[in-house]
């Protein structure tokens, strides 16, 4: 039985390394699996949201409505790339799939991790694989503190902890805590990471550099 790994694909991931992401698609068919990469829209997304405000859209749905097209954006050019199918839907509702297919956003309030939780929750997958800018998390935000330290793993009620605050259009967190709520209800284990071979580490059950949340 091939595996189905979700992905939650950080847009600052792939403007940061686009060309390490390209290794993805030979990697998954080395482990025999399939895979759901949820594209998230990066800065993309923060300066189409910020030029909305600027324009005097205050709405927060239609904001985040634009923030979702940056996703779908991000995703499209991730599809052509890789030579995936590109999939729009509500990952609530995804069937199981026989290849890997790539998607963005979907509902509004929504972030991108949010998405793939749901996706993993849809195909019974028992992990969900956060490709980030950062290398992990860490137990203070480390562009502001230099002596923030890498967390190796971490509980689910923990990571929710250290990310508390009101979500807003185009705002980031390391993971999203709805998306952590998700997972912990339904047993899903989080790795967070900005290094492609860190996916094969974990599948292969070798140590990993970023973090494990549950």
């Amino acid at each position: 039985c091939i595996k189905t790994y979700i992905f939650s694909v950080g847009g600052s991931f792939l403007s940061y390394n686009a060309r390490a992401f390209l290794k993805l698609g030979s990697m998954l068919e080395s482990l025999d699996s399939n895979a759901v990469l949820v594209v998230g829209g990066g800065r993309i997304a923060r300066l189409a949201i910020k030029l909305g405000s600027l324009l005097n859209i205050s709405d927060e749905k239609t904001l985040d409505r634009i923030g979702i097209e940056a996703t779908c954006l991000n995703a499209m050019i991730v599809a052509k790339a890789l030579n995936l199918q590109f999939l729009k839907g509500d990952p609530r509702k995804l069937k199981p799939i026989d290849k890997t297919i790539v998607t963005c956003g979907y509902l509004e309030g929504w972030t991108t991790d949010v998405d793939a939780a749901y996706a993993a929750k849809s195909l019974n997958s028992d992990i969900l694989f956060n490709l980030s800018r950062e290398r992990g998390m860490y137990n203070k935000d480390p562009h502001i503190y230099k002596k923030s330290r890498l967390i190796k793993h971490i509980s689910y009620d923990a990571a929710i902890e250290l990310q508390k605050g009101r979500r807003r259009p185009g705002s980031s967190f390391i993971f999203d805590p709805l998306a952590i709520k998700i997972c912990k209800e339904n047993n899903i284990k989080i790795v967070i990471t900005n290094k492609i071979k860190d996916v094969e580490r974990y599948v292969k059950g070798k140590e990993i550099g970023g973090t494990i949340i549950g």
